[in-house]
């Protein structure tokens, strides 16, 4: 699924999913054949459905979260308090029109995350 969003400029990004062996949604963007950001973070501690993810809308992703509930590309649930704070809970609204991704492991997601680059 290719979703247009204006981050440092507009660009044309792909969604790609997986699932965390934890459980819940894994989702990452990619730009012109490369990882771009990692839509979901995972958390332990809560409990998801195999197609809810936990919106990382912090760090480089502060813009994305608005612009995708505005795109339609994603639909909110709920919020769920842990140990990181409040994040929202979402759903894609097209999940057939995502690219599969193979499954990671959580601390593969984890590493994916931590390597991308910091906006300054």
């Amino acid at each position: 699924m290719s979703v247009t969003i204006n981050h440092n400029g507009s660009r044309t990004v792909e969604i790609c999913t997986a699932q965390y062996l934890a459980g819940g949604l894994y989702v990452e963007l990619w730009h012109k054949g490369e990882l771009y950001t990692a839509l979901s973070v995972c958390i332990p501690e809560l409990s998801l459905a195999d197609d809810e993810f936990a919106f990382k809308t912090y760090d480089e992703n502060q813009s994305l979260y608005q612009q995708f509930l505005e795109q339609g590309v994603i639909q909110f649930i709920r919020f769920e308090f842990c140990s990181i704070g409040s994040v929202p809970i979402c759903r894609l609204t097209d999940p057939q029109n995502a690219w599969p991704l193979e499954k990671v492991s959580n601390s593969t997601a984890a590493n994916w995350q931590s390597a991308l680059p910091t906006q300054t």
